[in-house]
């Protein structure tokens, strides 16, 4: 039986693979939080009230939402609290977020499922690129020659851009035959039982926009700038690595996210914080992808904005949004997520966040931990967490 926090009232359970961003925007609202986390990084423990991460219950960093539920609904026995915020890595199941014992504050499960689902999206006019959902690897050549070179092959529910693959050339098709069955924290990287999607190819920035919303309109609150395969944070292809916030668009672009932002809130039922990655062609949004749940981008827009997106989560599933959102200041922030490029364990890291404790084993291709930085401009934003990751890889490589 857990013995009851004696000290501190607990007012919220975040849960996720990373809940350190929004536990951090939380708490500098005023709430006061526990957490159920993959990792239960240093900086998470100071934050948090309490925390149980399965990297200390299970003894490994490989993401399981079944156990994630339960640890959870631990922290709500020992502490009290039943009200709960799900942050990262549900998409793939969420209806394992049934099990919490209490009040969920995000998107339901079925409406996270259908915003996974391109059919569901494209049913109310989402504009995606073409797309053919395939059940496996029999016919993917022909799939891929209707789609046409270059297209992107990926899994229907990914993680962090793990398991998205580019294709220039038929030769390239993957036949998953060969592949590791884990990919990075242990999200799956193989062919899933639902199949993988053949999409068209999109060039241009990769960008994405995240939202607030009730049940009846959505808020834009910031567009941003992704950072997706860099090799100088350890990683390539589509892997997710960083964003920068906010990253201007034209007039015509943000009117028709403002458009979609709604469509998906009222159409759908999303609420609270949620996002989608996207691309501009001809001037045009095109949509790669909906994430129903709040984004990595909670740790720019709060600083760039001024704002805990936290807040403004909580308050909007419970049906109070603001009428408007603050306009961003002169100030552009960025995070970048350094990744191991080596086998090794963690040194004694400082003002970094997501902070592992040292000795840490890492494998290569696992995160290490985050920086952030500010500029003038998304470049000048760049070119800081460029110098930022550059330091950290130093005392990581002993160079």
């Amino acid at each position: 039986m857990f013995v009851s926090v004696p000290y501190h009232v607990v007012d919220l359970i975040a849960l996720g693979m990373n809940t350190r961003p929004v536990v951090e925007s939380l708490v500098s609202a005023g709430f006061t939080v526990a957490a159920a986390d993959v990792f239960g990084d240093g900086d998470l423990r100071v934050a948090a009230e309490l925390v149980l991460a399965l990297a200390d219950e299970e003894g490994t960093s490989d993401y399981d939402a079944g156990k994630l539920v339960a640890l959870a609904n631990g922290l709500a026995e020992r502490t009290g609290c039943t009200t709960f915020v799900p942050t990262s890595g549900f998409d793939r199941d969420p209806k394992v977020l049934e099990g919490l014992k209490g009040e969920v504050l995000g998107t339901p499960p079925e409406a996270m499922r259908q915003a996974k689902d391109v059919s569901a999206l494209k049913a109310i006019g989402i504009p995606l690129p073409r797309t053919v959902w395939m059940q496996d690897t029999q016919h993917i050549e022909e799939a891929a020659e209707r789609i046409g070179f270059p297209c992107v092959v990926k899994p229907p529910v990914g993680s962090a851009g793990v398991g998205v693959r580019l294709v220039k050339h038929p030769d390239e098709l993957p036949t998953w035959e060969d592949d590791s069955t884990s990919g990075c924290c242990g999200v799956p990287q193989d062919i899933p039982p639902e199949g993988f999607l053949v999409q068209e190819h999109v060039p241009g920035a990769p960008l994405s926009a995240s939202f607030i919303a009730d049940s009846e309109r959505a808020l834009l609150v910031g567009t941003n700038r992704q950072l997706l395969g860099e090799p100088w944070l350890g990683v390539d292809g589509y892997q997710f690595c960083g964003c920068i916030s906010p990253a201007p668009v034209p007039e015509k672009v943000h009117d028709e996210l403002v458009a979609l932002g709604s469509m998906l809130a009222v159409r759908l039922g999303l609420l609270g914080s949620f996002g989608i990655d996207f691309a501009v062609r001809d001037g045009s949004v095109v949509v790669f992808e909906v994430n129903p749940r709040t984004q990595s981008t909670v740790d720019t827009l709060d600083r760039a904005l001024d704002v805990s997106i936290g807040r403004l989560h909580v308050e909007a599933c419970r049906g109070r949004l603001p009428d408007e959102l603050p306009r961003p200041g002169t100030e552009v922030w960025g995070k970048a997520i350094v990744y191991a490029r080596a086998d090794g364990a963690a040194p004694k890291l400082s003002d970094v966040s997501d902070r592992p404790a040292p000795g840490t084993p890492l494998e290569q291709g696992e995160p290490v931990c985050t920086v952030l930085a500010k500029g003038r401009s998304v470049d000048d934003a760049l070119s800081r967490l460029r110098e930022r990751a550059g330091e950290v890889y130093r005392v990581l490589e002993g160079v």
